[in-house]
């Protein structure tokens, strides 16, 4: 049975201009009915480089 997720907007917003997040995919069981409260969240963060402390 699928669990929901509970996003943090506001904290999500926070987190993509602390560390310049261009894009944020989600994937593997969160996006299917084998989601369930034990699933871990998987992620893929592309970064905007320009601006980023530490970025070539």
């Amino acid at each position: 049975m699928a669990t929901k997720i509970d996003l943090k907007t506001e904290q999500l917003q926070q987190l993509y201009k602390k560390y310049n997040v261009k894009e944020l995919y989600l994937f593997g069981s969160a996006t299917t009915d084998n989601f369930s409260e034990d699933s871990d969240l998987d992620f893929i963060v592309k970064f905007d480089r320009q601006g980023f402390e530490g970025g070539v």
